[in-house]
């Protein structure tokens, strides 16, 4: 089993390809020729590819843009803990 493409939420090296998730539209990016060789975009029809809905034909994709965003979420909650501690934890 291959693993899923990499993918960052800032543009930055061959990560340049801007995405979507289908569910929350958290922008995401990943490293194009990765992402045409993964199973997740081999999975989606070829007459729906790169229409804004391919999620929809294709679970694989669906699974892995849950895992973005959580990991987005769980980000965003960290960044709120952080700056809701009282500075005398933090140092």
């Amino acid at each position: 089993m291959e693993p899923d493409p990499g993918y960052t939420f800032e543009p930055m090296g061959k990560y340049s390809m801007d995405r979507s998730t289908w569910q929350r539209g958290v922008k995401y990016y990943v490293d194009k020729p990765e992402w045409e060789a993964s199973n997740i975009w081999q999975s989606v029809p070829e007459e729906k590819k790169g229409k804004k809905d391919m999620a929809m034909y294709s679970q694989k994709i669906r699974v892995y843009e849950t895992g973005i965003e959580n990991d987005y979420i769980n980000r965003l909650r960290q960044e709120v803990c952080l700056t809701h501690l009282p500075s005398s934890i933090l140092y």
